[in-house]
C-alpha cells in the first residue's frame, strides 16, 4: 500500500515538475528583463560602475536600470552580499549568465534534496518530484531567486551539524545574509536547542561580513540602506509585497508587533522543547521566519520544502506526511493569489504552534548519516 501511494505521488507530481523545468529552459532574450536575476545584475553593475558607496542611491539605480528595458523598478533593498556575489556574472551576456545561474540554482536544490530528504528510493524520488512541482519553487527558479542557494547552504549546515561540526554549520548558515527575512530565526532556534557553538560561530562570521559590507559601502551607504529598509516596511505596495501571502499586509502597528513577537516565542519554544532534534529546530526557524517576516513574496515559500524534509526526519509518520501534503496542496493553489494565498499563509500560521505543541518523542537510535 505504501509503495503504491508513493508511486502515485510520483506520477502525480512528475508532469508538473517536468513542465516547470521545460518552461524554465525557455527563458531567454527579452524575457530575462523581467526576472530577479536581471535585477541582481543591474544592482551589481551599479556598484561596479558608480562606486559601492552609491549602491543605494536612487538616481544611480535608475541609470543602471536603463540597460534593462522593461525591468521592474523598485528601490533596492538587497543586502550588499547579493551584488558582490553577482560580480562574476556581470562579465557574461544576459542569456549566458542566466543559464549558468540557473544551473547553480538547480544543483543547489538537488543537493538539498540529497542531504535532507528522508526515506528509501521511492520516497526520495517522490519528494524530489513534489519539490520541483511546488508552485513557489517553480516561480522562484524561473525568476532566478537567490533563495535556492540559501536552501543548499542550509542543507550543508544540517549535514555538518549532524556530524558534530557545529562551528562549520554556523559558518554555512551565513547564507542568511543573501536574503535574511526567510531564515533569520534559524540560528536563534538552534541556540534555543542548545547549539551554542554553532550560534557563536554564526554570529562571529556575520560580524565579519557586516564589517566587510560597511567597509565596502561606507557609513553613508549603510545609513541609506537602513533608511531604505524602513521605507520598504511602510510602503509595501511599492515592492509588490503580496497581500495574501504576508501578515504585514493584513496587520499593522501594535497588532503586527504582537504577532511577530508571538512567532518568535513559538519558534524558540518549539526548538527548546525538542532540543534533541536539530531538524525540528531548523524547521521551526524557517517557519517562524516566514510568519514573522516584515514582507514576503510567493517565492519566499520555497523554504517550506527544506522545512518539510526536516520535519519528516524529526517526526516520521503518517500525521507529518499528511500535514506536509496539505502544505503542498496550499502551495499548488498559490498560483492564484486570490484563491490560494490565504491558504498558504494560514498553513504556516497553524504549523508553527503545532510544532511548539508537538508531543515529546525521544530518539531510540542514532540517525542514519
Amino acid at each position: 500500500m505504501r509503495r503504491k501511494l508513493l508511486w502515485s505521488l510520483l506520477a502525480l507530481a512528475l508532469p508538473a515538475a517536468l513542465w516547470g523545468l521545460w518552461k524554465w529552459l525557455g527563458f531567454h532574450g527579452a524575457a530575462l528583463h523581467k526576472v530577479d536575476y536581471a535585477i541582481y545584475l543591474a544592482v551589481s553593475r551599479q556598484g561596479l560602475e558608480q562606486g559601492w558607496h552609491h549602491l543605494y542611491d536612487l538616481e544611480g539605480q535608475r541609470r543602471a536600470w536603463q540597460e534593462f528595458p522593461g525591468l521592474w523598478f523598485f528601490p533596492n533593498v538587497f543586502t550588499p552580499a547579493v551584488p558582490v556575489l553577482m560580480i562574476p556574472f556581470t562579465h557574461l551576456s544576459l542569456d549566458s549568465g542566466y543559464a549558468l545561474w540557473s544551473v547553480l540554482l538547480c544543483a543547489s536544490m538537488v543537493l538539498s534534496w540529497w542531504l535532507l530528504a528522508p526515506g528509501d528510493g521511492p520516497a526520495r524520488l517522490a519528494q524530489l518530484a513534489l519539490a520541483f512541482a511546488a508552485w513557489p519553487v517553480i516561480q522562484g527558479l524561473w525568476l532566478g531567486q537567490v533563495i535556492a542557494l540559501q536552501v543548499g547552504g542550509l542543507a550543508l549546515a544540517y549535514a555538518a551539524l549532524r556530524r558534530g561540526h557545529e562551528r562549520t554549520a554556523g559558518a554555512l548558515l551565513t547564507v542568511i545574509v543573501l536574503k535574511p527575512q526567510g531564515m533569520l530565526l534559524v540560528p536563534f532556534a538552534l541556540l534555543a536547542s542548545g547549539r551554542r557553538k554553532l550560534f557563536v560561530a554564526w554570529a562571529l562570521c556575520m560580524a565579519i561580513l557586516g564589517a566587510g559590507a560597511l567597509a565596502l559601502i561606507g557609513f553613508d551607504g549603510a545609513l541609506a540602506y537602513l533608511k531604505r529598509l524602513s521605507y520598504a516596511q511602510s510602503h509595501l505596495e511599492e515592492f509588490k509585497v503580496a497581500w495574501s501571502y504576508s501578515l504585514a499586509r493584513r496587520f499593522d502597528g501594535a497588532g503586527l508587533r504582537l504577532i511577530e513577537a508571538g512567532a518568535v516565542a513559538l519558534t524558540l519554544l518549539a526548538s527548546w522543547r525538542h532540543r534533541e532534534k536539530p531538524e525540528l529546530a531548523m524547521a521551526a526557524g524557517l517557519i517562524g521566519s516566514l510568519v514573522a517576516a516584515p514582507f514576503l513574496h510567493l517565492e519566499d515559500f520555497m523554504l517550506l520544502v527544506p522545512a518539510a524534509w526536516l520535519l519528516l526526519r524529526a517526526a516520521p509518520g503518517l500525521p507529518t506526511a499528511a500535514a506536509m501534503l496539505a502544505g503542498f496542496g496550499a502551495m499548488e493553489l498559490s498560483f492564484d493569489e486570490r484563491i490560494g494565498g490565504r491558504w498558504l499563509l494560514l498553513f504556516v500560521c497553524l504549523l508553527l504552534p503545532a510544532l511548539a505543541a508537538l508531543p515529546l518523542r525521544r530518539r531510540t537510535a542514532a540517525p542514519t548519516p
